[in-house]
């Protein structure tokens, strides 16, 4: 029968360990999804707005499980408070470019970088940081569930034990 607990306690252990990896995964994935709000934000706030035009569609293939994708980067340019032209590839593409060549829109920006601009397209600037706490709270809610488990699993095998 001790051996029979001694066995209980190191699976219980391992498996309290995994839930407490898991949450911390998840606590890790927080962190990164506030990382990744912080430069959408900043421009939003403390940037630039200026208006630009769409003066190129760049398409290419993205290779994924389902084979190729087609992946569409707009170019933009605008024209920065000291008078230069700016023409920036946007970070993100689209499998379908929502515009087309000429199509007006806004970048963010700021002064000093111009070159570093994005365009402004409101909550999906906050895609990729949206994904991460996404997956922080999956994490998260996946390993209080197996903690919880566990110590509820666990009490009742120890609680058989000390009944025999």
């Amino acid at each position: 029968m001790a051996i029979h607990h001694d066995l209980l306690e190191l699976q219980y252990k391992a498996n309290i360990a995994k839930a407490k990896r898991t949450i911390g995964l998840g606590i890790a994935l927080v962190l990164l999804a506030g990382w990744l709000a912080v430069s959408p934000l900043r421009l939003m706030f403390t940037g630039d707005r200026l208006p630009a035009k769409v003066v190129e569609l760049e398409a290419t293939k993205e290779r994924s499980l389902f084979g190729d994708t087609p992946r569409t980067f707009p170019h933009v340019e605008f024209t920065a408070p000291d008078g230069n032209v700016v023409k920036i590839r946007d970070r993100f593409a689209d499998a379908e470019s929502p515009w087309q060549v000429g199509d007006s829109l806004e970048v963010l920006f700021f002064t000093d970088a111009p070159d570093e601009a994005i365009i402004d397209r409101g909550v999906r600037n906050f895609s990729w940081s949206g994904a991460a706490l996404t997956a922080a709270l999956v994490c998260m809610m996946a390993g209080y569930r197996r903690f919880y488990s566990e110590q509820k699993k666990h009490r009742h095998a120890v609680d058989g034990l000390n009944n025999e």
